[in-house]
């Protein structure tokens, strides 16, 4: 698999073909001396991560997760539902 990690020179000289394939990748990291200083996100995996952390603020969807892991979560089919 090809490392998506840029270096911060790297960063410095191909930016905006850096931000582009970071839309298709959606994380990268930048390094320095070949330690992980810094990352790139696409806006798609921003919106993901808020979303998530936006869910994990209410008690009421963390507590159907709970119980959905726990196996004491029972889901009722919704009708007539076309595949």
């Amino acid at each position: 698999m090809k490392s998506t990690d840029l270096t911060i020179s790297e960063l410095t000289r191909f930016g905006p073909k850096a931000i582009r394939e970071t839309e298709e990748v959606g994380i990268r990291g930048i390094t320095r001396n070949g330690k992980s200083v810094a990352f790139l996100v696409s806006r798609a995996v921003m919106e993901s991560i808020l979303e998530t952390m936006e869910l994990q603020k209410n008690s009421k969807v963390m507590a159907q997760v709970r119980a959905h892991k726990a196996g004491k979560l029972a889901f009722t089919p919704l009708g007539d539902e076309e595949s």
